[in-house]
C-alpha cells in the first residue's frame, strides 16, 4: 500500500535550516529541522536502493485550521532533495514531471519517485514538495518538507549516482537522442550513396569495355570514331554524377539545417525554463557548428565525441549555477534559493533599476517596480540598503513598500516634492528611513489619504524614521482626503500608525478635514517627535470640513527643541470630536524661560467651540494648556497632570503643579426629585395632559419620579414640567450663558422615539406672554450606568423684569423617569463636573410689617410672598393660601412660609 502523506499549507510550520557543520569546504546539513505538520509531529518516506519508479506516494493538501481540502485546479507537485554519497558528494534531485493530480477539488496527488531518487543509502539532507502553478509564468505557491531515507540494497550495488534536473535533464537526452539518430541516419544513407555510385561506374566501365573489346579488329580510324560519338554519352554520365553528388549533398545540408533548428527549438525550451546563458548558447552552436564541418566532410559524430559533450555541457551548468551553498539563502539549490528570496524579499527596486547612491535619480525605477508588482498580482515592493533619490509622488495600493532597517534603507526626496508616497487601499510602509535634507519646499512624506475622489483606507505605517528639512515645511505624516465634487463624502478610515520617530519636521502629525472629507477611526500609537517647529500632533479643519472623529492617539511623546518657537504647539486641536488621547505627553528642552504650552483646545477662526468636544486626555504634561472656557468644559481634561518645571513652583525651583480643575455649580437645589418623592410640596409643576406621574421611589440609580403615557395610541404626545427659578432668579440676569443639565433614563423601554426640548426665559404673571431665549447647542450622552444626560444651553440676551422661568417638553416614548436638574453658569459639556451648591428649603421671606393675604387673588397673594409659579399651569392646584404661615418676631417683623421646597 503506498504511503499517504497529508500538508496543510497555511498551519504547517517549517523550522528554519543552515549549515551545522563546515570541514574542508564541505556543508553538512542538519537533518533535525524538519516539518511541524498540523496534526502531524513529522512526515517521512522511506525507499530503498533500486526503487525507481516503483516507488510511489499519495499527497494531500488541506488548509486552514479545519484541515478543508484544497482546490488545486492549474497546480503540480515538484520534487526537490539533496543527498550526500559516502565519500560527501552532493547529489541533487528536481523532478517536475512525476505528478499526476489524482482529485483536483480534494487536493490529491500520486508522485512517482525517479530513479536517481534510489540510487544513494542515506537520509536526505533535505526533502520537500513544491506546490508549483502550471505555465510558464507559473510560481511556487507551497513547500511542504519531510524525512526521506534511502535503505541499502546488497544486490543492487553498481548504480551510479548523479544529479537529476527536469526538464533540463529530459532536454539533454533529447539533444543526445536526436544526435545519435543524425550519426545513424547519415551513416546509413552515406553506404547506401557510395554503394549506389560503385553499382553505376562498375557497369559503365562494363559496358564500355564491352564494346571496346567488339573494335578490337577495328582499325584505329574506326576506334577513334567510336570514342568521338560516345564521348557525349561519357560527359552525360559524369554531369549526371555530379549531380547526383550533388543533390545527396543538398539533402545531408538540409538534415543538418533541420537538426539545427531542432538544437535552437531544445535551447530556447531551456531559456523559458530558467537556464539561458550566453556563455551555454555559444558553446552549443560551436559544437553544432563543428558537428556540421565534420558531416559535410564525411565525417561520423562518434559515441565519445557525444560523452565529450555530454561532460562539456555538464561543466557548463556547473559554471552557470556555481556552488549554492555559498548563496546563504535557505534552500539546497539555486532555483530554490532564488525561489525564497522573491518569496522573503518581494520585489526588489534594483531589479527595475534603482541604484541606491544618493545621487542618481531612482524614481522610474522604484515607480517599474510597483507597477509590476501591481500587474502580476505581487504585494510587496523591497527596497536594498542604500539611499534612494525620489523626485516624484509614489502611489501605493495593495502594496507593501519596506526596507532592511530604519537607518539602512532611506528614501530621499529632493527638489520641490509636494508629496513623497500616498497610501491608498491596504498599502504598508515600514522599515524604512526618510531623510528631507534635500527637499527645497513644503512636503508631506507620507500621505493617509488618497488622490481626490477616492478613499484612503486600512493602510499601516510602521518603523519609519523621519528626519533632516529644518528648513523647509515639512509634516512626516498627513492625513487630508479631498473629493473632487461638493456633494461627495469619502474618508480616510481606518489606518493605524506605529512605532514611528519624527526629528526636525516642522508638522509631526497633521489631519485635515476639508472638502466633505472624513477622517475617523484612525490609530496614532507609540509615537515620537522631537525638535518640531509648529506642531507635533495637529487636528485640522479647513473649507467644508465634516468630521475628524474616534481617532486614537496612544503613547506620543513630544519635545519641545532648543529653537521650537513660542507659537509651537505639542498638540493643537482646532477641530476634532470625540478622539482619544491617552499616555500623552511633553517635555521642554529651551534650558531657560518659560515653558511653551503643550496643549491647544481653540477652535478656528470664526468657527464655534463646540466643533472640540468629547475628546479625552491623560498624560503629563510639562507645561500649561490654553484654550477657552467653552472648550475646557466641552472635553475631558480629568486626566492630565501639569508638571511646571520651568516655572518655579517651590524655592529650589522645581516641582509638579497639578492646577484644580474648576467645578460648574448646580444653582438649583439638589434634591428637588427627592424632595417630590419624599411628598414634599415642590417647585416644579407637571402639565399631565398627555403624561401622569405614575410612580415615583428610589432604586440602584437614585432617586426617580416617572410619567407614563396616558394613551398607548398617542404617541406623538407630549409631556411638559416647568420650573420657574425663584431663588436663583436675580444671579442668573447677570450670567451670559448657562447650561440646563437633565438626567433621566427610559424605564427599560424603546427610546428611539423619544425626543426632548428644553426652553428658558421670562415670563409674565399677568399673561402667558414669554420671551424665550436664544439657544446655544444640545447633546445627549449615555452615562455608564445606563442614564442619559441632556444638555441645552442659552444665551442670556435679553433683558425683562418678568421672571426666569425653565420649560422641558418630551414625548414620543411609554415611560420617562426624571432623576436629576440642573443649571450651570456659563456652556459646559458632559465631561464637565458639577458640584452642588445647596439643598431644597420651604420656602420664606421677611417683611418688616404685617402682609394682608385676605382676599382670592392667587397671583397677588404669590407676589406679596414674592413666589412665582408657571401661569399656564394652572396656579389654583399648585398655590393654596391657607398654607402660608405668619411669625413675629421679637423686633417686630415678621416672617412669612410657605410650604413649598425651593
Amino acid at each position: 500500500m503506498a504511503q499517504e502523506l497529508t500538508f496543510n499549507i497555511s498551519e504547517d510550520q517549517r523550522k528554519l535550516q543552515g549549515p551545522v557543520e563546515a570541514k574542508n569546504f564541505n556543508l553538512k546539513f542538519g537533518t533535525d529541522g524538519v516539518a511541524i505538520t498540523h496534526g502531524n509531529p513529522k512526515q517521512w518516506v522511506q525507499g530503498r536502493i533500486g526503487d525507481k519508479e516503483l516507488k510511489q506516494v499519495f499527497v494531500n493538501i488541506t488548509e486552514g485550521e479545519n484541515n478543508t481540502p484544497k482546490d488545486v485546479a492549474g497546480l503540480f507537485l515538484a520534487f526537490v532533495g539533496i543527498i550526500h554519497d559516502k565519500d560527501g558528494r552532493p547529489h541533487r534531485v528536481v523532478d517536475y514531471k512525476h505528478s499526476t493530480t489524482i482529485d483536483v477539488e480534494h487536493g490529491r496527488f500520486r508522485f512517482d519517485f525517479p530513479d536517481q531518487a534510489f540510487t544513494v543509502a542515506g537520509e536526505y539532507q533535505q526533502a520537500f514538495f513544491m506546490l508549483v502553478k502550471e505555465g510558464p509564468g507559473g510560481g511556487c505557491v507551497a513547500t511542504m518538507e519531510f524525512d526521506m531515507q534511502v535503505m541499502a540494497n546488497f544486490v543492487f550495488t553498481d548504480l551510479v549516482p548523479e544529479d537529476y534536473i527536469t526538464p533540463f535533464n529530459d532536454t539533454v537526452d533529447q539533444l543526445l537522442a536526436a544526435c545519435k539518430k543524425f550519426k545513424d541516419d547519415t551513416a546509413a544513407d552515406e553506404a547506401k550513396f557510395k554503394q549506389e555510385l560503385e553499382d553505376a561506374y562498375a557497369k559503365f566501365q562494363k559496358d564500355t569495355n564491352t564494346q571496346l573489346n567488339n573494335f578490337k579488329d577495328a582499325t584505329n580510324e574506326d576506334l577513334a570514331n567510336f570514342k568521338k560519338a560516345n564521348a557525349d554519352d561519357i560527359a552525360k554520365f559524369k554531369q549526371q554524377y555530379a549531380d547526383a553528388v550533388q543533390a545527396k549533398e543538398d539533402e545531408l545540408q538540409s538534415k543538418v539545417d533541420s537538426y539545427t533548428d531542432k538544437i535552437d527549438t531544445m535551447l530556447k525550451d531551456l531559456n523559458q525554463q530558467g537556464i539561458d546563458t550566453t556563455t551555454m548558447l555559444n558553446d552549443l552552436r560551436s559544437q553544432m557548428a563543428a558537428l556540421q564541418d565534420k558531416i559535410k566532410n564525411e565525417h561520423l559524430f562518434t559515441e565519445d565525441e557525444a560523452k565529450q559533450l555530454e561532460q562539456r555541457l555538464n561543466q557548463s551548468l556547473t559554471t552557470m549555477f556555481g556552488d549554492p551553498s555559498l548563496y546563504k539563502e535557505p534552500g539546497e539549490n539555486l532555483i530554490e534559493k532564488i525561489i525564497n528570496e522573491a518569496d522573503d524579499r518581494g520585489i526588489n527596486v534594483r531589479h527595475f533599476g534603482a541604484t541606491g547612491d544618493g545621487q542618481t535619480d531612482d524614481t522610474d525605477a522604484f515607480q517599474k517596480a510597483i507597477d509590476y508588482a501591481t500587474n502580476h498580482n505581487h504585494s510587496s515592493v523591497f527596497v536594498p540598503a542604500g539611499k534612494y533619490v525620489i523626485t516624484k509622488e509614489l502611489t501605493l495600493n495593495f502594496i507593501s513598500l519596506f526596507g532592511e532597517g530604519l537607518i539602512s534603507s532611506t528614501l530621499v526626496p529632493k527638489g520641490e516634492v509636494p508629496r513623497l508616497i500616498t497610501m491608498q487601499w491596504k498599502a504598508i510602509v515600514h522599515n524604512l528611513r526618510i531623510n528631507n535634507d534635500q527637499v527645497t519646499g513644503p512636503i508631506s512624506d507620507i500621505c493617509l489619504a488618497p488622490e481626490s475622489g477616492e478613499c484612503g483606507t486600512s493602510n499601516i505605517i510602521r518603523d519609519v524614521y523621519f528626519d533632516g528639512g529644518s528648513t523647509q515645511e515639512v509634516t512626516a505624516i498627513e492625513a487630508s482626503p479631498k473629493t473632487n465634487g461638493a456633494n461627495q463624502t469619502i474618508f480616510s478610515f481606518p489606518n493605524v500608525v506605529d512605532s514611528v520617530t519624527i526629528d526636525d519636521a516642522y508638522n509631526g502629525i497633521h489631519i485635515l478635514s476639508s472638502q466633505n472629507a472624513w477622517v475617523n477611526g484612525n490609530v496614532f500609537q507609540n509615537v515620537v517627535i522631537r525638535n518640531f517647529r509648529n506642531t507635533g500632533v495637529w487636528l485640522d479643519g479647513g473649507d467644508h470640513r465634516v468630521s475628524i472623529s474616534h481617532n486614537l492617539f496612544s503613547n506620543i511623546q513630544v519635545q519641545y527643541g532648543k529653537n521650537t518657537p513660542n507659537t509651537a504647539r505639542a498638540f493643537k486641536i482646532n477641530f476634532g470630536v470625540n478622539n482619544k488621547f491617552t499616555m500623552i505627553h511633553t517635555w521642554q528642552d529651551q534650558g531657560s524661560g518659560q515653558a511653551i504650552p503643550s496643549l491647544e483646545l481653540q477652535p478656528l477662526p470664526g468657527a464655534d467651540s463646540w466643533d472640540i468636544r468629547n475628546n479625552i486626555f491623560d498624560g503629563i504634561l510639562e507645561s500649561e494648556m490654553v484654550g477657552n472656557q467653552e472648550t475646557f468644559n466641552y472635553n475631558d481634561l480629568d486626566g492630565i497632570r501639569l508638571s511646571y518645571w520651568l516655572r518655579p513652583s517651590f524655592k529650589n525651583g522645581y516641582g509638579s503643579l497639578n492646577e484644580t480643575k474648576t467645578f460648574a455649580e448646580n444653582l438649583l437645589p439638589e434634591n428637588l426629585i427627592v424632595d417630590f418623592v419624599q411628598g414634599k410640596r415642590s417647585s416644579l409643576q407637571w402639565d399631565n395632559t398627555n403624561y401622569h406621574p405614575t410612580d415615583k421611589g428610589v432604586d440602584d440609580k437614585g432617586y426617580y419620579v416617572r410619567f407614563t403615557r396616558v394613551d398607548d395610541s398617542n404617541t406623538t404626545g407630549t409631556a411638559v414640567f416647568g420650573l420657574p427659578l425663584n431663588r436663583i432668579s436675580d444671579k442668573l440676569r447677570t450670567v451670559n450663558k448657562y447650561t440646563v443639565v437633565i438626567d433621566f433614563d427610559t424605564n427599560g423601554e424603546d427610546n428611539a422615539n423619544i425626543a426632548f426640548q428644553v426652553s428658558s426665559g421670562y415670563f409674565s404673571m399677568d399673561s402667558t406672554d414669554r420671551t424665550v431665549l436664544p439657544k446655544g447647542h444640545h447633546q445627549m450622552v449615555r452615562l455608564q450606568n445606563g442614564v442619559y444626560r441632556y444638555y441645552e444651553t442659552f444665551d442670556n440676551s435679553a433683558s425683562s423684569s418678568d421672571p426666569m422661568f425653565l420649560y422641558a417638553w418630551f414625548g414620543g416614548g411609554k415611560a420617562v423617569n426624571f432623576r436629576h436638574f440642573a443649571l450651570v453658569p456659563g456652556w459646559i459639556g458632559p465631561y464637565q463636573s458639577i458640584r452642588e451648591t445647596h439643598t431644597t428649603s420651604a420656602w420664606s421671606i421677611t417683611s418688616p410689617t404685617q402682609i394682608d393675604f385676605t382676599g382670592s387673588d392667587f397671583k397677588g397673594i404669590m407676589q406679596k410672598l414674592k413666589l412665582s409659579f408657571m401661569p399656564s399651569f394652572y396656579t389654583a392646584d399648585w398655590f393654596d393660601k391657607d398654607l402660608v404661615q405668619e411669625t413675629k418676631r421679637s423686633n417686630g417683623s415678621y416672617i412669612y412660609t410657605y410650604p413649598i421646597y425651593i
